[in-house]
């Protein structure tokens, strides 16, 4: 597991609650297109979190269900902090992508 951090800067234990996404070395079997949030169509304001990953890590990931279509949140907290939107689709095709950005085969 990589090293938890905090926006203050100290080091915390994971609680170990939730995902934590697999980083695997080898290419990834797809390529996600991720845009800023400032040209995404995943911002509307009425987007809801349906699963997330672990915020112990330096990048976490949001499954989000807006207006009957899903795409995904990534955070990056590094500074400057860094968020990135990819999607939309519908449901059965995010949640086969989701278990491969998860499982480290998507990127």
């Amino acid at each position: 597991m990589a090293q938890p951090t905090s926006p203050e800067g100290e080091e915390w234990p994971c609680p170990g609650f939730t995902t934590h996404p697999q980083n695997t070395a080898g290419p990834p079997e797809m390529v996600l297109s991720w845009q800023d949030e400032t040209r995404s169509t995943c911002t509307a304001e009425r987007r809801r979190v349906l699963f997330h990953t672990c915020a112990c890590l330096e990048t976490s990931y949001e499954f989000l269900g807006v207006g009957g279509m899903y795409g995904f949140r990534r955070i990056r907290r590094s500074a400057p902090k860094a968020v990135a939107y990819a999607g939309p689709w519908q449901r059965g095709r995010a949640e086969k992508l989701w278990l491969l950005l998860i499982n480290g085969q998507a990127r």
